[in-house]
């Protein structure tokens, strides 16, 4: 019965989305007979930019907290094949009853994954084998349980590394009290942070997901070393390893640059619906829903390139609206400017993940409005001298394809001055070839990964919000649970879609809704043809655009003069933070009731 409870919610939230956009489509056509406003975007002031302020400060107090601890080893014994490391304890009457090992990274060979051997003994001499620990490329940078303790008589333990290099962070003893057993070792760096809290179920010490692959990658560029993932182009793990430079490779570390970006995020979104509709509360409510979406929040808590991705989306896009929003006799120089700005947006966003290429398409579209546009004011004009259509040609291969390249081959400067096994021969045509190769070998991985994940979404499931990907969960006690997921805020979702789709029957004034349109359809459409699996979190750059789409309903209800328009826009607001505060536990990782995320399970498709 009780996992009939969320029908409420979910129905007042399809009932509310609906209702909103009815309220825009009567507000948009009474409004179609009015003059057309100006297609230049509204200023942004100073006054208007307040409402920014807080809600940066609210969305940063969110973001930030419990966001992961520094509190992990960092001292590392270094393993090598030949040279075992022996744990001899100094407290024997405590009986082990419980191990955890912390697994590091490999950076000191070119092997990526390996395994710990280990034997216990009663007088070192002795051997009788016990279990193996594996540190294969899911395990990295998280604590372990073993899975077989010694017997009550052994004194010494051995751990041993099946190949050189492999890094093990610590390995702490309790017994059956679940208290630390003190011990000495032959290599003191497994048992000088024996006080750290040794957890392996907690995100806040832990990696979790996808997390195995790019800080570990971020590390090994710090260090100089083949990185492991290569996936993905490495601008991102680039950007990553600036915090753990700064914090230390823990969770705090490998999370904080993304945190800090989906905040930056938020500041041109903000000043993009401000130039879109010159209305404070327009711009403010819309981006509070932003501040307040579900897939914002947990995707920019987690330590993959995405957020990065889509902040460089959203800033391409932005650039490249306001050059096409330059009325027509403005200096070439200004539209000039814009356009660097988004081909320099594009150049480093692509060099971070590939769907920001896949946004290169609507700029395409954009690109060559803008063009036409100039053309036709030159022919009214007939100046003579160099044509600005050939400037605006030459300046776009340079900003749009010279420098994004240059940028992306830049970006692998540290494949080609790796150790242990980097491919480039210290010329530039071996350069060229390892970047090539490693296109080919992306495009191979991606195209071709089909298997199965229980959390896996189509395309279409995205829009109607129907399946979430869970990152985490654990039972810290009976009857309790903590999990979060990624997924859109369905108010978000649901009157989002609705909210485009009115945008593109009525339109936008100049040419804001191509942008918005464009944008959108440019990071959907390449998902609906890719063979790939696929998830939720492939949503995150179209949720940029949704909200711009809610704003054009909010600017048209507010136009229509209502008493009420007001109202309507803050009540609809406010839903959506209610709905974040509803669902912020498996949002969050907040320990409830089984029976609270029972409620949570909207159409039986929440993995919650």
């Amino acid at each position: 019965m009780t996992r009939m409870v969320w029908i409420l919610p979910a129905v007042i939230t399809a009932l509310v989305s609906v209702t909103f956009a009815v309220l825009g489509l009567n507000a948009a056509s009474k409004q179609r007979q009015l003059a057309s406003k100006p297609d230049a975007p509204y200023p942004v002031t100073l006054q208007s930019l307040m409402p920014l302020i807080i809600i940066l400060a609210i969305a940063s107090v969110l973001s930030f907290w419990k966001l992961g601890s520094t509190k992990v080893p960092s001292s590392t014994a270094e393993f090598t094949a030949e040279q075992p490391v022996i744990a001899e304890f100094t407290s024997l009457p405590n009986n082990v009853t419980r191990i955890l090992w912390y697994a590091a990274i490999n950076t000191g060979t070119e092997y990526h994954v390996g395994e710990y051997t280990v034997s216990y003994s009663d007088d070192g001499n002795t051997w009788y084998p016990l279990t193996v620990w594996k540190q294969d490329y899911a395990s990295v940078l998280k604590w372990h349980d073993s899975d077989a303790i010694p017997p009550d008589d052994a004194r010494f333990l051995k751990i041993e590394a099946n190949r050189p290099g492999l890094e093990l962070g610590e390995v702490v003893f309790f017994d059956s009290a679940d208290r630390l057993i003190p011990f000495t070792s032959t290599n003191p760096a497994l048992c000088d942070e024996q006080t750290l809290p040794a957890t392996p179920d907690d995100w806040m010490y832990n990696s979790y997901f996808d997390e195995v692959y790019h800080p570990r990658t971020a590390v090994e560029h710090l260090r100089g070393i083949k990185p492991y993932e290569v996936t993905h182009p490495p601008l991102g793990k680039l950007i990553m390893s600036l915090g753990i430079k700064i914090f230390g490779i823990n969770p705090l570390g490998w999370r904080i640059t993304g945190v800090i970006i989906g905040l930056l995020t938020i500041i041109p979104l903000y000043i993009f619906i401000q130039n879109l509709f010159g209305k404070t509360f327009v711009s403010a409510s819309a981006t509070i829903l932003y501040a307040f979406d579900f897939m914002r929040y947990v995707q920019t808590r987690l330590a993959t390139v995405d957020t990065e991705a889509v902040f460089f989306i959203l800033l391409m896009y932005y650039f490249m609206y306001r050059a096409i929003s330059e009325p027509s006799g403005t200096s070439l120089k200004r539209t000039l400017t814009w356009l660097a700005l988004s081909g320099l947006s594009f150049g480093i966003g692509a060099a971070t993940k590939w769907i920001v290429i896949y946004g290169g398409l609507g700029l395409i579209v954009l690109w060559i409005i803008l063009a036409v546009k100039i053309r036709k004011y030159e022919n009214k004009t007939e100046k003579a001298g160099f044509p600005k259509t050939t400037k605006l040609i030459i300046f776009s291969i340079v900003f749009f394809i010279a420098v994004p390249v240059t940028i992306y081959l830049l970006s692998y400067i540290p494949y080609a001055i790796a150790k242990y096994g980097a491919s480039a021969d210290g010329t530039f045509y071996g350069f060229l070839k390892m970047v090539f190769e490693n296109q080919k070998y992306m495009l191979t991985y991606h195209s071709g990964l089909d298997s199965t994940h229980p959390y896996s979404s189509e395309w279409w499931q995205w829009l109607l919000n129907l399946r979430p990907i869970l990152y985490y969960r654990t039972y810290p006690d009976v009857g309790r649970i903590s999990e979060f997921g990624a997924f859109t805020s369905p108010l978000v979702a649901w009157a989002g879609l609705l909210s485009l789709a009115l945008m593109l029957v009525f339109g936008l004034r100049g040419n804001g809704g191509l942008v918005i349109a464009l944008g959108y359809f440019s990071q959907l459409l390449p998902w609906v043809i890719v063979p790939r699996i696929t998830f939720a979190y492939h949503y995150f750059p179209n949720i940029v655009f949704l909200i711009p789409a809610i704003a054009y309903v909010m600017d048209k209800l507010a136009d229509s003069g209502g008493r009420h328009s007001k109202l309507v826009i803050g009540g609809f607001t406010a839903l959506g933070v209610a709905l974040f505060v509803l669902f912020f536990p498996v949002l969050s990782g907040l320990p409830v009731n089984n029976g609270y995320t029972d409620w949570l399970s909207w159409f039986g498709s929440y993995p919650f």
